[in-house]
Order: structure tokens, then C-alpha cells, then sequence
């Protein structure tokens, strides 16, 4: 089975190998600049390469540990797994996706279904199949670090549930 790596975001919940892992279901929820990109990527798509797999529904990974460090750049709450992949993909550069602006959507959605090559720094490979945990990395130096980290997240999520339910109480 082809190997590549996946990316979340922190939590405290346990990751084991054999989970399968989540889909994208796209920009269209959120609005803003995102969802009109997506709305365009897809169009041109559907259009002209109809056989491509769609972003959405699909799951994005990295081919290789080096991009997926490129991707969350020491971002302390994103957590990289290696995972395994089953069914079909498409290789392609984000970097398309990244640079769009309004005045250049269709000519980037055009490179990105191409599989165009940029030689730069997010290739990206979308799966439609099935994706499973093999193992989580360590995207730290040490695993004091980590720990160190994975101390201060609990204390902000802590601090922000008590933030939280005081405001639920406060303005009820």
C-alpha cells in the first residue's frame, strides 16, 4: 500500500494506527475568498478534467514527512501521522491553490488539475479511498517538548471551558 502523511490539528484524543481518517468536505461552509476558490476549482474540473478526483469528499496528504513539516511550519497544534492509502489519487501542487487572487482563480484552477509541477513546496496527493493511521511522528526535537506543549494546550483548553461556562452562567 502507497504511504504518505496527514496532518490535524491537537487534541488530546488518541489517534491509534488503524483509524481511518476524515474527509474534506470543502470551503462552502465557511464563505469568504476559500469557498469561492472552491466553487471555481470545481468548476473547472467538472469541466475539463471530469476524470480528476474532486476535493471535495477526498483526503489530502502529503507524500512525503519534509512537505507535511513544510505544510503546518512548527505550528504547536498540529499533530502528523503516516498513513497508508487504498484507492484512487491524484498528485498535484498546492501551491496553485495558495497563490490564487481574484483575478487569477481559473488560470491556477487550470495548473492545479494539470498536476502541474511548480517545484515548490506543497505537493499535495488527494485520495479517494480509504486513508488509515499507521503511526504518529514526533515533529519535535525532544519529547520534553512535546510534553511541555501538550501541558500548555490542556491549560488553554481548561482556561477556555471555564471562560466558556462562565459566560453560559453569567448571561443566561
Amino acid at each position: 500500500m502507497p504511504k504518505g502523511y496527514w496532518f490535524t490539528h491537537m487534541s488530546k484524543v488518541k489517534i491509534p494506527p488503524g483509524t481511518s481518517v476524515h474527509k474534506f468536505k470543502g470551503y462552502y461552509d465557511i464563505g469568504g475568498f476559500s469557498a469561492e476558490k472552491e466553487k471555481v476549482f470545481e468548476a473547472v474540473r467538472k469541466e475539463h478534467y471530469p476524470k480528476q478526483i474532486s476535493r471535495v469528499g477526498c483526503t489530502f496528504i502529503c507524500p512525503d514527512f519534509k512537505s507535511a513539516m513544510k505544510w503546518i511550519k512548527g505550528d504547536r497544534y498540529i499533530r502528523v501521522f503516516e498513513v497508508s492509502y487504498t484507492g484512487r489519487k491524484f498528485r498535484t501542487d498546492a501551491k496553485y491553490w495558495n497563490n490564487c487572487h481574484y483575478g487569477n482563480i481559473e488560470e491556477m484552477a487550470h495548473l492545479y488539475w494539470q498536476g502541474t509541477r511548480s517545484g515548490g513546496e506543497y505537493p499535495e496527493i488527494l485520495v479517494q479511498g480509504n486513508v488509515q493511521v499507521l503511526r504518529e511522528m514526533d515533529t519535535y526535537k525532544d519529547g520534553k517538548k512535546r510534553e511541555r506543549v501538550e501541558r500548555q494546550l490542556s491549560k488553554e483548553r481548561s482556561a477556555a471551558l471555564l471562560a466558556k461556562e462562565y459566560m453560559r452562567d453569567t448571561w443566561v
